[in-house]
């Protein structure tokens, strides 16, 4: 069956999902998923409609007015054909995950074993095992960051404070960990080498603060990526029991760190 759902956004955010789905879906979307999240959207995602299938028709002939030299013609930009996605891509990039620190009830779909939907390399899955096991160290940086730094650092930074380069000694430690974690050692994916190696390595002098931010957003920005990777890799080495083939975000961004992306 094909749900149509409405993301209830206006103007150019507004969007219109068409999911391939099992019948049941409709019923676990509405009576389990709805209440779970209920009070919690500033825009409800809501279905409001369903078919037993999509109609593909051919379109009709037309005539486009005359086109002149700031406009963009359809032909120079042809539109995206209709396209559903299945209910297990649905649910891992439109559907709320997680409330309030807790996972969201999972649908049967979701739980079932279906291989096809597993990645089968060897290396992703070592990625993944050794991720696990290195998930009370990871906890344990975590939460030195929560207790000194997440909202220290971006103060320090606004305040002109030179205790902003104290973010690069946690920066260094998470990067230096994500680093064993890789199931090829070598170089982590250029970006985030240059990133960190923009943001480490400094020392404050005087002459800094002629040019502030110069010198110590690097340092900022390069603690931010090392803390997105840090919770990518917590929360999905308690999420993933085996490697998923259809990804999550944030899977992907580390599958694309590790170069197996």
């Amino acid at each position: 069956m094909i749900y149509i759902f409405d993301n209830g956004e206006v103007y150019s955010n507004h969007t219109l999902y068409s999911v391939d789905a099992p019948e049941d879906f409709g019923a676990w979307f509405n009576d389990v998923y709805r209440p779970w999240l209920d009070g919690t959207e500033y825009r409800p995602l809501m279905i409001v409609a369903t078919a037993p299938a999509v109609e593909r028709r051919e379109r009709v002939p037309y005539t486009p007015r005359p086109v002149d030299k700031f406009d963009l013609s359809i032909e120079d930009d042809p539109m995206h054909e209709f396209s559903t996605m299945s209910v297990v891509d649905f649910l891992a990039k439109i559907v709320v995950r997680e409330r309030d620190g807790r996972p969201r009830p999972r649908y049967r779909v979701e739980i079932e074993n279906v291989p096809e939907n597993l990645d089968p390399r060897p290396e992703v899955a070592l990625l993944l095992a050794n991720i696990k096991a290195a998930l009370p160290e990871l906890e344990r940086l975590r939460g030195d960051c929560r207790a000194r730094a997440d909202e220290d650092v971006p103060y320090r930074l606004l305040h002109l404070s030179n205790k902003v380069y104290w973010a690069q000694h946690h920066t260094t430690a998470i990067v230096t960990r994500l680093r064993t974690l890789a199931p090829v050692p070598g170089r982590l994916d250029d970006y985030i080498e240059e990133i960190i190696a923009a943001g480490t390595g400094k020392k404050w002098e005087l002459s800094h603060n002629g040019d502030w931010t110069l010198h110590t957003r690097p340092i900022v920005e390069a603690y931010f990526w090392a803390r997105y990777l840090l919770d990518m890799a917590i929360r999905f080495g308690h999420e993933y029991e085996r490697p998923p083939g259809l990804l999550d975000y944030g899977w992907a961004a580390l599958l694309t760190i590790y170069r197996l992306r």
